[in-house]
């Protein structure tokens, strides 16, 4: 059984004593990123509906940050401004590229982001859904 950190706190001292919780139990909870709080802010502020880790295809696992499916466009944030970043390695970008044109040869349209672009999709949201008339 997997603990969230805040599982933990919650317990009483005595459950917690109780339950030997290695490091390996708790799964770390990531704060969320400036830029897709933005990007969700903006989305909520033009009441354009959205769905969070969104696994677009059936038999792989890939997952968008945002998509809006009625439209068919995905929203990616890229962490890639970390020191330590799975996009970084040669392995995840490569996966990130398999993911990006799978899902383009499935007619989506993917919009990425990072920590110094995230401000773009404000225009950018008006651009599309002027060209979707929304």
């Amino acid at each position: 059984m997997r603990f969230t950190q805040k599982d933990i706190e919650k317990m009483p001292c005595a459950a917690r004593n109780k339950h030997i919780i290695s490091a390996k139990a708790v799964k770390q909870v990531r704060p969320e990123a400036e830029g897709l709080k933005f990007i969700k802010l903006i989305l909520y502020q033009n009441n354009i509906p959205f769905t969070t880790e969104y696994r677009f295809h059936d038999k792989r696992r890939f997952r968008f940050d945002i998509a809006l499916q009625p439209l068919m466009i995905a929203i990616e944030y890229e962490g890639v401004m970390s020191k330590k970043s799975r996009h970084t390695t040669n392995t995840g970008y490569t996966r990130d590229a398999d993911k990006y044109n799978l899902a383009q040869q499935l007619g989506w349209k993917v919009y990425r982001y990072t920590t110094l672009n995230y401000k773009n999709f404000k225009s950018d949201l008006k651009m599309v859904m002027t060209y979707f008339s929304v």
